[in-house]
């Protein structure tokens, strides 16, 4: 051999050697037995194990699976990126990639071994069982909810969905995944889908929902599924770059909702016609009915004048008692016609400026308060959002009872004010007091007095049929508070309330009537 000839042959090797130390893949090479005669240094990342301890070894030493790799290599026959298992120095068992393919002798073409490269991809099959590990537990996951839920990319076709998608749609989670809308539902309803996934998107849209009626599979059904009201929400799904890759979606059944609220609406649509009837009824007969009240007052009156002195005390007493009677059955319909109406005529919410509504209040009952000599102090009260002639309705009847249940041996004092909200108030509400140094109520009987019609004292003693704090607490509840007596009052009554608060900016009471006290 040359000079020049052993020139080429030194660099050839050193050439490879550094080509070895360069690559990350361990390159090989055997005699026709299989045992290695030239190892590089990766040897020592990949086994642990320096090359030159390698010498007249095999991969029988090292491979998990001995007979299949030698088997591999017995072969004479090229292959790539062969999956095996070598143990390495010291136990660990690392994956490995093979490569290799015959090399023959130059000169008679003799068989000579295999040479080839062994990668190291355990951090890469670690990674993917990882990964597969994950993807296991989201479908379990995604299978455990009863919603239907999946992914379609942006080529159309389903690349994720649950267990119950694919209860919806009648077919296996495998025959389901790659298929299109236009593979899984009837042609008209695909086509619905497809335009409402395909709406161009609002301004700082994220996600959107489409009522729809799809075809729904349940177990037992024979040739098709029953369709049902849906509503699909729809979100994109974001790849890097921040570019839209497909859309998620969750389809929500409402057919059930759907039945009850059109039940619902059925019934509401009732309710009003018969409150309509009711108060048109209640109207009719409180007018029919006072009809003959005033005509048994009038034709006794006309008695007790054709009579005159003529009457024998027992007659004059016997008239008496039939008009105290027609006045009473008369007031008796017109309350049972004011809590009627305060449950069944439809309540106007507006903002209501309470101060000024109680004055126009006091105004109408300035007679009574003159009468007993009343003081009423009015504090700032605040706005609510009710009823306007309801809640006029609700103070005129608190502070009628104030006055008529007005102490004799005291001067009368009443108060309407606003106190602190208890932890048991309404949200959103304020806590109201009207309070009186009258006569009281017994604390065993103040819950009952809420009841229509409940009386404490007969007739005689004080006027009055008992509906005024019914109606009352009708008018409060149907305003979503509530109405009770203050346990804690010892002199006198104080009844305590709650109507929902208002914006006071908002206030559209005109009433401008002053605030009055006695």
């Amino acid at each position: 051999m040359t000079m020049w000839g052993r020139q080429t042959d030194l660099e050839a090797r050193q050439r490879l050697y550094d080509l070895g130390r360069l690559v990350s893949d361990w390159i090989w090479e055997t005699d026709p037995a299989g045992r290695f005669t030239v190892v590089s240094q990766r040897s020592l990342d990949i086994l642990a194990v320096l090359p030159e301890e390698l010498a007249g070894r095999s991969f029988a030493d090292f491979a998990e699976e001995p007979e299949t790799v030698m088997g591999w290599l017995a072969e004479q026959r090229p292959f790539r990126d062969r999956p095996c298992l070598l143990r390495r120095r010291g136990g660990r068992l690392r994956h490995a990639r093979l490569s290799a393919l015959p090399w023959y002798d130059p000169a008679t073409g003799a068989y000579r071994g295999m040479r080839g490269t062994c990668r190291d991809v355990t951090e890469e099959v670690l990674a993917h069982q990882a990964l597969s590990d994950q993807l296991a537990f989201q479908q379990s996951l995604l299978d455990a909810i009863p919603t239907p839920i999946f992914y379609r990319g942006a080529n159309g076709r389903y690349g994720l969905v649950n267990r119950a998608f694919a209860d919806m749609v009648g077919r296996p989670v495998d025959a389901v995944l790659g298929a299109s809308l236009f593979d899984l539902f009837p042609t008209a309803v695909a086509q619905r889908l497809f335009m409402a996934a395909s709406l161009p998107p609002s301004a700082g849209e994220g996600v959107r929902q489409h009522v729809d009626r799809l075809p729904w599979t349940t177990p037992g059904d024979a040739g098709g599924g029953k369709e049902r009201d849906v509503v699909i929400t729809l979100a994109p799904a974001r790849a890097p770059g921040d570019t839209v890759a497909g859309l998620v979606g969750v389809v929500t059944d409402i057919t059930d909702r759907c039945s009850v609220e059109a039940d619902l609406q059925r019934t509401v649509a009732a309710l009003e016609a018969s409150g309509r009837e009711m108060e048109q009824f209640l109207h009719v007969a409180s007018h029919d009915l006072q009809e003959p009240t005033r005509t048994v007052v009038s034709f006794c009156q006309l008695l007790a004048r054709s009579l005159g002195d003529a009457a024998t005390p027992a007659q004059a007493d016997y008239i008496d008692h039939a008009v105290d009677g027609a006045h009473r059955m008369r007031a008796v319909v017109e309350d049972l016609g004011s809590y009627a109406r305060a449950g069944v005529r439809p309540a106007a919410p507006a903002v209501v400026d309470c101060a000024p509504l109680v004055g126009a209040v006091l105004q109408g009952l300035r007679g009574q308060a003159e009468a007993v000599g009343a003081s009423v102090e009015v504090g700032a009260l605040p706005a609510v959002c009710a009823d306007r002639a309801q809640v006029s309705e609700l103070f005129r009847n608190l502070l009628d009872n104030a006055l008529k249940f007005a102490a004799r041996d005291r001067p009368t004092v009443i108060t309407v004010d606003v106190v602190p909200p208890g932890a048991d108030d309404p949200p959103g509400h304020r806590r109201f007091c009207v309070a009186d140094n009258g006569i009281g109520i017994p604390p065993d009987q103040r819950e009952q007095v809420f009841a229509l019609f409940r009386r404490l004292h007969g007739h005689h003693a004080y006027p009055g049929t008992g509906a005024g704090l019914a109606v009352c607490r009708r008018i409060v509840e149907r305003h979503g508070g509530r109405i009770w007596i203050d346990p804690g009052t010892t002199r006198g009554t104080a009844v305590l309330f709650t109507l929902p608060e208002a914006d006071p900016a908002r206030v559209t009471c005109d009433m401008d009537a002053p605030a009055w006290g006695g």
